[in-house]
């Protein structure tokens, strides 16, 4: 599972599941094999708060995208904008290299990433994924 993904996956649950476990839970499927982790959350009474407040800076992110078509606005991950970043390692490509955006796009991606919502939040999910 991507670091993207798993952080999608991560900011929907908090959100959703009242109250969000603190313990990390193993989520696993029919033949005993952890496919994934219901995180936790951090012990830090703000967590809710930079959580919703990390929802409203997607939210208002969202209309500054390059407006999407088709296949770009329903994709294998839901209905909804997914921005590409970091290094792509796979897709029958010779070598690693960099994914490419508009440039309305990467500097919505430079906003994101760049803001200690996000910094906090995948930190957590990092130190979790690393077992610390």
């Amino acid at each position: 599972m991507g670091r993207s993904v798993s952080l999608w996956i991560f900011l929907c649950l908090s959100v959703f599941l009242k109250p969000f476990p603190r313990t990390p839970t193993p989520i696993v499927d029919k033949h005993g094999v952890t496919i994934g982790i219901l995180a936790g959350r951090a012990e830090d009474a703000e967590w809710p708060l930079l959580h919703l407040q990390a929802c409203e800076l997607l939210n208002s992110c969202r209309t500054m995208c390059t407006p999407r078509k088709g296949k770009q606005r329903v994709h294998c991950r839901g209905a909804f904008i997914a921005l590409r970043c970091g290094v792509s390692h796979g897709g029958g490509q010779p070598q690693p290299q960099n994914l490419e955006n508009t440039p309305a796009d990467a500097r919505v991606l430079e906003e994101l990433n760049s803001h200690p919502f996000f910094k906090r939040i995948a930190g957590f999910a990092t130190g979790m994924s690393s077992g610390a």
